[in-house]
């Protein structure tokens, strides 16, 4: 469409100019300019490349350990769905196979509790920024003492202490909407490995409290390990997905969909999310049980499903299918 430039001498702590930005985010708001939000045209028939992605083999990775019931999957497992917004569904593989999202949720509930508590209320807490650290590391941001961002392990546990009540069937049934279904069920076998392993997920709670992130951590722990443990499969995820991509359907307003999508390219692979974002070019999330959900604004959404993952927890045959399918569809948003 264009391209812009500002220049103003005065710079933040970033070293970015102060007016200039503040220039440029208002004409991207006049323009209705954001790249994540309005709609795009196809760019090829979906079951052939569906088809190929599926074929695509990936050395390399291997299965989480931490809990027994990650450890004990097939690691040769793959699923592949897409779901568009006018409803058209394809799937490949073991689509229909149930898995746990782990922090594959982390960004459907901060969508959701953008809309319950208001993005102000989180940012109080969490940062927004990519952390350059692993998705589970025991460290904030030195000058402000929150969380880097809230899809680590730290944030999310943060957002989650802001969920009315601290009630996980408010988000079970939150996820169940945005899926166009009923409330997601949780494996209450993950869920116990998961308190019995949880260890640095207590650590990172107690330093959330003592920095006043938190009020109850233990309710909020609880309620990150419930939704890690929530149960899902590729086709439920994609249809999650493909409301994202809708702008929200009521469920989640347009702008915090947008907030939401924005994180994923910044920070839904954590220190691998650059790479993805110049090679496949879309929003997109991993969970340390080889589950990914890839959103393309105005178009479809994506989930695979493969358990072998790298070192930053992010599936290592879903992210090469999903570079497939992103260069055969002409998906990069980027």
């Amino acid at each position: 469409r264009m391209g812009l430039g500002a220049f103003s001498p005065r710079l933040d702590a970033e070293g970015n100019t102060v007016r200039g930005a503040a220039a440029i985010r208002h004409v991207a708001r006049a323009l209705d300019a954001h790249v994540l939000g309005p709609p795009r045209t196809a760019g090829g028939t979906i079951a052939p490349a569906l088809d190929a992605a599926a074929r695509i083999e990936a050395p390399g990775g291997a299965v989480a350990t931490y809990i027994a019931p990650l450890a004990r999957v097939d690691p040769e497992r793959f699923g592949l769905a897409v779901c568009t917004v006018d409803g058209e569904e394809h799937a490949a593989g073991d689509a229909s196979a149930p898995f746990t999202l782990q922090a594959a949720a982390n960004p459907l509930v901060y969508a959701l509790v953008s809309g319950w508590a208001g993005p102000g209320a989180i940012h109080a807490r969490v940062g927004m920024e990519p952390s350059g650290n692993p998705f589970h590391a025991i460290e904030f941001d030195p000058r402000t003492n929150r969380p880097f961002n809230p899809l680590g392990n730290a944030g999310a546990i943060a957002v989650c202490s802001l969920v009315p009540g601290a009630s996980p069937e408010r988000v079970r049934k939150g996820l169940g909407a945005l899926a166009g279904g009923g409330p997601l069920a949780v494996d209450e076998e993950v869920l116990a490995a998961e308190r019995a392993a949880g260890d640095r997920n207590h650590a990172i709670a107690c330093l959330l409290r003592n920095f006043g992130l938190v009020d109850d951590e233990e309710a909020a722990l609880d309620l990150y390990l419930r939704n890690c443990s929530l149960v899902a499969d590729c086709r439920t995820l994609a249809r999650i997905g493909a409301t994202l991509a809708a702008g929200g359907r009521g469920v989640v307003a347009p702008e915090h969909v947008r907030n939401t999508l924005s994180l994923m390219v910044t920070c839904g692979l954590h220190d691998g999310s650059g790479t993805f974002a110049r090679e496949v070019g879309i929003p997109a999330k991993t969970g340390i049980s080889g589950a990914i959900l890839a959103v393309v604004p105005g178009r479809m959404g994506i989930a695979v499903w493969s358990p072998r993952v790298d070192a930053q927890g992010s599936s290592v045959r879903g992210v090469a299918a999903l570079r497939e399918l992103s260069a055969r569809l002409d998906l990069a948003v980027l």
